[in-house]
Order: structure tokens, then sequence, then C-alpha cells
């Protein structure tokens, strides 16, 4: 007879489909005669609790496997683990390495997400001016769309980032002017300075919001890219 299942209520632990994989596990009484049989190897912490952790790796690692048309039970497993580790190990290594001899067994295409991965070759920068980012900082401290092929694709994909870039400047130039204490001249004139960025940068949002559309911000932007030779300035 089909066993049937009912929708757990908020909050309630609920177990793992019925897998046979799922459903085994090690016995503690093995796992925790393999875990003082690995705790004999020269240089094995001895400290409070960390037999006891060893012991609920073992438990957590061991859960029966299919391997290559073989199943493996979470005893098979553990055994096999703590003959592999006393055998290749003339000092204790670490629980990291443990798990890796594990996975390197029974999970050889595993890879944690930490993992570093290969990410190929960098691409050259085709931009000189926004070095590909779309958007160039300007002196004022106003972030305007480049002319590139990746600012205008960028300025498609996402039409209110120039808006998002310039108003978190805005606020990072606010942050900053509280955290300069008026303690001497060079600060205050810092501050200063720092309050008329921030007034440039407002006005430039809703002026630059217009100019943008109408393509006004562009051609400058042009001609500000001619004017430097492409160069970032």
């Amino acid at each position: 007879m089909k066993e049937e299942r009912t929708l757990p209520l908020f909050g309630e632990i609920t177990e793992p489909a019925n897998t046979r994989e799922e459903k085994e596990t090690l016995p503690l009484g093995l796992a925790v005669a393999i875990a003082e049989r690995l705790a004999n190897i020269p240089g094995f912490c001895g400290r409070a609790g960390a037999l006891k952790g060893l012991t609920g790796l073992l438990c957590k690692l061991c859960r029966g496997f299919d391997l290559a048309g073989r199943h493996w039970t979470p005893e098979e497993q553990a055994i096999w683990l703590g003959d592999e580790a006393s055998e290749q190990w003339n000092e204790w290594a670490s629980e990291a390495e443990l798990k890796r001899m594990f996975e390197a067994k029974f999970r050889p295409n595993y890879r944690s997400g930490n993992t570093a991965q290969d990410l190929g070759k960098k691409p050259p920068v085709i931009c000189r001016l926004c070095n590909d980012l779309g958007t160039v900082k300007q002196s004022n401290e106003c972030h305007v769309w480049c002319i590139c092929q990746q600012g205008e694709a960028l300025r498609q994909e996402i039409p209110g980032w120039l808006e998002s870039l310039n108003r978190h400047e805005q606020a990072q130039l606010r942050n900053r002017c509280r955290l300069l204490p008026p303690a001497s001249p060079a600060r205050r004139r810092a501050g200063v300075r720092a309050e008329r960025a921030v007034g440039a940068i407002g006005r430039s949002i809703s002026a630059r919001a217009g100019d943008q559309n109408s393509g006004a911000g562009i051609a400058d932007n042009r001609a500000h890219h001619a004017r430097s030779g492409g160069r970032r300035v």
C-alpha cells in the first residue's frame, strides 16, 4: 500500500526525498571506532571535542554511494576511509584533507562553492576612456555615458544606471563630509570641496537627465573623447 504524504506545517523539519543514499546512515558505534583509529595517527589534535568532531564528520560523509556499478554502504565507506588514511598518512593532516580524500574517491567530479575556477584569458580592453565600464567619471565627480559600444549597450539595457551611480557617488561624498571633523583648516577646506562636489553632482543628475535623453550629453562626451585622443583622463 502506497504511503500517503501530507504537506509539512510551517517551520516543521522535513525529511529529504526517499532515496537509498539519503536514507542510509553510519552506525554511531562504528563511527566512533573509526575515529579512534584515526586519532592514533601521530600528530592528531588531542584537544577536547576533536574526537567528537571527527566522529560527526564521518557520519556526515559516509551516507552510501553507487560507484562504478557497485553500491558502497556507509560502513564500507568508513572502513575504506580509515584504512586509506592510516596507510597513506605518517602524520595527521587535517579533517579537511580527510574530506578531500573521501571526495576524491566517492565524488570525483564534486567541486565546492569556493573552488577556484579558470575563467580563461582576460579579454583586452577595447575602450581606454572608460576601461569598458560604460561610464566615465569626470573631474566634478559626476559620471556620464561613454560613447563606446559598451556605454551604448549599458545605456540601452539599464537606462537608470547612470542616475543610480551618481546618487551613490553623492551619498559617499556626504558620508565623507560627516567623517571629517572640523579640527583643522585643511580638513575644513576638504569638507567644503566635498560639499561643493556633492552639489555639483546633484545639479548634474537633474541637468544630464534631459541632456542624455536628447543626445546633448553624448555629444559633449564625444567632444571630450576627441580632445583626450581616446585616452582616459
